[in-house]
């Protein structure tokens, strides 16, 4: 599959976003990363920083939401919450513990504008459906599936946090520890 110049600006611009935070994103990093020049950027995002960093919000949100579903395919909400922190995990080695979550970072970091917020929402509610599916699949019964998917959503992304402070993954090993006892305790046998 071809990757198109507009693929590869979004997905370097959730690179920079996940390594730098809103504020400290710039379109010559993003351009370089992207390997285009500014005028395509313009061409393709006649609306600037904010348009780029919505798409590669909402291209974030398709990506962890299409691994979820994956992993519901099988009816196995133990192995999509492992296939979450798993994600995350490769994320912040790979970058050696410099890259988060996009999303995390333009809501710590971005001015309080409502349609970065928005983006950033509807990336965390495909995640949380994804997950309260795939939870209910598994014969959890709905309200507290949804809480589940919540605390998974928040336990991973808190703990992806603490592992770039720390920069060592133990966080993350333990969030994926305790999660995986709460899900055996909440899924019938």
């Amino acid at each position: 599959m071809t990757v198109t110049t507009r693929e590869r600006m979004i997905a370097s611009a959730a690179s920079v976003l996940a390594e730098r935070g809103f504020e400290a994103a710039s379109f010559t990093e993003i351009m370089q990363r992207a390997g285009v020049t500014r005028g395509v950027i313009y061409h393709h995002f006649p609306g600037g920083k904010f348009e780029l960093v919505i798409e590669a919000l909402d291209a974030t949100g398709r990506a962890a939401e299409a691994l979820l579903k994956a992993a519901r395919a099988g009816d196995d909400p133990l192995g999509a919450m492992r296939a979450f922190v798993d994600l995350w995990a490769e994320n912040l080695q790979s970058s050696n513990f410099r890259s988060g979550c996009p999303v995390v970072a333009v809501v710590a970091d971005a001015p309080a504008d409502p349609e970065l917020l928005d983006a950033a929402d509807r990336a965390f509610g495909l995640w949380h459906q994804a997950l309260a599916d795939t939870l209910i699949n598994g014969g959890v019964d709905s309200d507290r599936a949804n809480t589940l998917a919540t605390v998974i959503i928040s336990s991973v992304e808190g703990a992806v946090v603490l592992c770039r402070a720390q920069r060592n993954s133990r966080p993350l090993t333990h969030v994926k520890d305790e999660l995986e006892r709460l899900l055996h305790a909440a899924i019938p046998s």
